[in-house]
């Protein structure tokens, strides 16, 4: 993700800090400084870190369980809003949504009940009241942090909680609908009630004038539909194949071309990723920023051969069009569709993009379109330099 370097790597997973994440400590320095002073400074920049921390237990708590279920988890990305785990595909099994949705949750639970252990066992074992609390943020010291980072914990917890989209009860409220009514269904039934809440939450925002609840709704509200677009595009590409919308007019290369030849389709075409074929046969592929780097240290006259790869995802064109999209998210790469050994055409992000659109629209149009077979793979002629 742009303007998130990486900060630290657990378990194999990737985490990823937005830079506008300092605005946030900023935010906090100053507020709890306007208070305190420096020592209220240094307390909310320290607050806000160690919340941060709990946000990314939090994702972590639903990557490990994505991944245990077989899904890649791509990275972990904290941003001033929260938190986003990005999977490589989102589980299809209600049981399997239900379990990640509740795992985020749950860890923040644990962190607030051994948080509070802690705090207890400070206090010698009494149970303390509100005003003794309230006494103690005061103070800013170490019960301070602790009973800040319990309520912090809670808050998460039940926040993620609310039966709306994009938060992890929306998730739950779906997987509890599916065992019942199916996927497509419980998606639109959870969307709808995750708008109508939004709605409500934002209408409380502009009565009480608070800018925090109307921002809020307006995420929540947009997040509802924007999930319920995602489903309506993941159906859609489970029920098409790969050859049904693969074109055939990708350029291609024959393992004698050389890697000018290459850099000529370069200056001609957005094609990132070149089949390689001997007859109808598919030898390999040669990314294009392969060619361009061995161009450098090769020259023009070196051979295709020299960066030709055969580790590149090939599907068959009878393969489900969901799938292909996750090969794509998971290799980063386009993937190459073929009929045996015979090369049907590529498939890219904006060619998954652009088919969940114009799908999405001819659906919400009350239109199916006819399936179309494959066509035959053609080589568009190229020019030399």
């Amino acid at each position: 993700m742009r303007g998130a370097p990486l900060v630290a790597r657990l378990f194999g997973i990737d985490v990823r800090v937005h830079f506008t994440f300092l605005f946030v400590l900023c935010w906090a320095a100053i507020a709890f400084g306007n208070l305190h002073g420096a020592r209220g400074a240094a307390f909310g920049v320290i607050g806000v870190l160690l919340l941060f921390a709990c946000v990314t237990l939090h994702e972590l708590g639903h990557s490990l369980v994505a991944r245990r279920f077989g899904a890649i988890v791509r990275e972990i990305v904290l941003l001033p809003i929260g938190g986003v785990a990005r999977l490589s595909r989102e589980p299809t099994r209600p049981l399997h949504e239900l379990l990640i949705a509740v795992a985020g949750p749950l860890v923040n639970l644990v962190i607030a009940l051994g948080l509070a252990s802690a705090l207890a066992a400070r206090l010698g074992g009494t149970v303390p009241n509100k005003e003794f609390l309230f006494a103690e943020m005061d103070k800013l010291g170490q019960n301070a942090l602790l009973i800040w980072m319990i309520s912090a914990n809670l808050g998460l917890a039940l926040f993620n909680m609310v039966p709306a989209f994009p938060m992890d009860g929306g998730r739950v409220l779906r997987a509890l609908l599916s065992f019942w009514l199916g996927r497509q269904r419980a998606t639109t039934i959870a969307a709808g009630l995750g708008q109508l809440l939004a709605l409500g939450i934002a209408a409380l925002g502009l009565v009480g004038q608070n800018p925090v609840l109307l921002l809020v709704g307006v995420f929540v509200f947009f997040g509802a539909g924007q999930e319920l677009l995602t489903s309506r595009a993941q159906e859609i590409l489970a029920q098409l194949s790969a050859g049904e919308v693969c074109g055939s007019a990708a350029l291609t290369l024959a393992p004698g071309d050389d890697l000018g030849d290459v850099v000529d389709h370069a200056l001609r075409s957005n094609q990132a990723l070149f089949p390689v074929v001997y007859g109808s046969d598919l030898m390999g592929v040669v990314l294009r920023e392969d060619a361009l780097i061995a161009a450098e240290r090769l020259g023009l006259r070196g051979s295709v051969r020299q960066v030709l790869r055969r580790d590149l995802p090939v599907c068959e064109a009878a393969t489900p069009l969901l799938e292909v999209r996750d090969r794509i998210i998971e290799t980063g790469h386009p993937v190459v569709i073929v009929e045996g050994q015979r090369l049907v055409g590529i498939l890219g992000a904006e060619d998954i993009a652009r088919i969940s659109q114009v799908s999405s629209r001819l659906v919400t149009a009350g239109i199916r379109r006819p399936v179309v077979p494959a066509s035959e793979p053609s080589s568009a002629p190229r020019s030399a330099l």
